[in-house]
Order: structure tokens, then sequence, then C-alpha cells
């Protein structure tokens, strides 16, 4: 039996309330108590039976939402030192010196709001210790710009390769080309883009409308031809992206992988670092601009053999 004022239980035979002294109408008190397991206290009705469920399911929900983030944090520390000791090893092989930041390139692969200009990222697989026994290798992206798209208003990320991940000609022939008609464009958009990610991939990488601008735009003694704007999912960096994007000359320089240098990236044996492609035209047009190994950007016949950094623009959520 409970109060009909404060809904305080009351013992059998009490003539009044011991909480706040109400004379005890028995009668209505015993309705109350059996209405449907109702209970009325400070002016507050609870269904009791009904939200005790209802608070264990809660209970019981944010038990099992911390066990999952604490699994999850878990798997992802354990593949970012796998990771590091990946890379530390990869380093004393060559006899390169290691920091630990050199690694930190896959934490931040989940965490879009933590990435960075100059982070490392990996997406996709591909040839790199020229050994084929152990399979491909994850490849690692350096961070050149992170932005809002206009279009979509997602986060995108343009990105290019820390590596020379390969070594071969602009072009196969020695001619008149642009970056619209090169081989190159055509390898990276085609061998490249459909060996190197899976389909789940492939949908994070965006397709960009690409401006070639003339040779005249960089240097006035140059008469080469930009060509076409293109629509490209993987391509080279354009002789003012490597000018905007980068610190200077030294931040340009980058290693070939061991399979570049197989297929004939040279590196030089101070700092390692090797040519790549832009894809920007040079002096005419069986010339394209380069990026040797000293960081600068000068032109080369379209028929040598470079190191080639595709760059993406990728959606980073």
């Amino acid at each position: 039996m409970y109060c009909n004022n404060c809904g305080e239980e009351i013992k059998e035979g009490a003539e009044f309330c011991p909480n706040c002294g109400t004379k005890v109408n028995k009668k209505h008190s015993e309705s109350i108590s059996n209405k449907g397991n109702l209970r009325i206290k400070n002016g507050i009705t609870i269904k009791s039976k009904r939200m005790r469920i209802v608070i264990t399911a809660i209970v019981v929900l944010l038990i099992l939402i911390n066990v999952f983030l604490i699994i999850d944090n878990v798997a992802r520390r354990k593949y970012l030192y796998e990771r590091i000791e990946t890379a530390e090893n990869e380093y004393n092989r060559k006899g390169l010196p290691f920091d630990v930041l050199d690694a930190d390139i896959t934490v931040k692969n989940y965490w879009v709001d933590e990435i960075n200009v100059g982070d490392y990222i990996t997406l996709g697989r591909y040839e790199q210790d020229n050994d084929s026994s152990d399979g491909v290798e994850d490849i690692e992206w350096r961070v050149l710009a992170k932005e809002t798209s206009n279009n979509t208003g997602r986060q995108v990320l343009l990105v290019i390769s820390r590596y020379a991940l390969d070594c071969m000609p602009y072009n196969p022939e020695y001619e008149d080309v642009t970056w619209e008609t090169c081989g190159l464009r055509n390898w990276l958009n085609n061998d490249f883009y459909y060996g190197a990610f899976t389909d789940g991939e492939r949908n994070q990488i965006m397709t960009i409308q690409n401006s070639n601008l003339d040779a005249s735009f960089y240097s006035s003694s140059y008469g080469g031809k930009g060509g076409n704007a293109t629509s490209d999912n993987v391509f080279l960096l354009s002789f003012e992206q490597a000018e905007n994007y980068f610190a200077g000359s030294t931040d340009r320089k980058c290693s070939p992988t061991d399979y570049a240098m197989w297929n004939g990236a040279h590196a030089n044996n101070d700092d390692h670092s090797c040519n790549w492609w832009l894809r920007s035209p040079g002096y005419d047009q069986q010339h394209a601009m380069y990026v040797d190994g000293s960081g600068s950007l000068i032109d080369i016949n379209v028929g040598n053999y470079s190191g080639v950094r595709p760059a993406l623009w990728i959606y980073a959520d």
C-alpha cells in the first residue's frame, strides 16, 4: 500500500504516512498499488518493470560499445607497431637512418581529422623490394594538400607516392607528344590504376580534370605546348604543382624503390635521390619537364628513362 499524496510505501495497519503525515485513504491507496504496477512519487509516474528493462538495455549497449572501441584501438595499435617494425627493417637494410616518424603512416588512415599536409598514408600495393616471392608492398603516399571539394563538400587529399615506384620513358618513342598522348599517361591510368588498387580503393580515387599549360608559362625560351585538358585518375604533377606543393629543391628529392632501380632508375650515392617525371612540356614537343636528383626542375627528351611518382586526388572521408 502506498501514500496517495507522496507515493511512499505504508505498512499495513498504519493510519498516517510515515513520510508526509497524510492520513491514509486505504481504498484509494490500494487502487493505486494494484493498477498496472504504477507508482506515483514526487509527481512522476513510472512503470517500474519496463523502466528497469530499458535501463538495463542501455547499460548493456554502452558496455558493448566500449568493448568494441577497446578492441578496435588495440587492433589499430598492433597494426601501427607492425608497420613501424617493417619500416625500420627496410631502412636498416638500405643503411639509411630511421626515425619512428617515418613509419607513422597507418593510424592516420582511420582518422581523417588527424591527417595533415606532410603526413604519409597507405593506399594500394605495388612491387617495390624487387623480390616477387614475398608479394607486392603497400604504397606510401605523401599528403601534399588537404581541401574540401567545392562539388561534394567532402574532404579530399592530393597525394604523391613517397618513392619513385618505377622507371620508364615519358613516351616509348622520341616524337612529338603532349601529356594527353604520351605513353606514360596511358600506363598510369590503365596498367597501374587497375593493377595497384582494389575495386574499393579505386572508389576512393577521384577522376580529375587536369589543365596542361604551355611551357612558356614558366620559361619564355621554351616552346612546348601543354595540349588539351585531360581527365585522369592517376597523373604526374605539373611544373607549377611541383613548385607550389614543395618547400624547395631539397623537399622535392625522392629515392627510388629497389624495383625502380632494377628498371633503370639511378640513385645518387650521397642521398639516394633520383630523377622523376612531371607531366608538363619542355623546350618543344619532344621534351618534358622532370625533377633531377638535386630537386631542380629541368627538361629532357621524352625517350629518356626517369623515375615515376604517381599522384592522386582521393576522398579522405
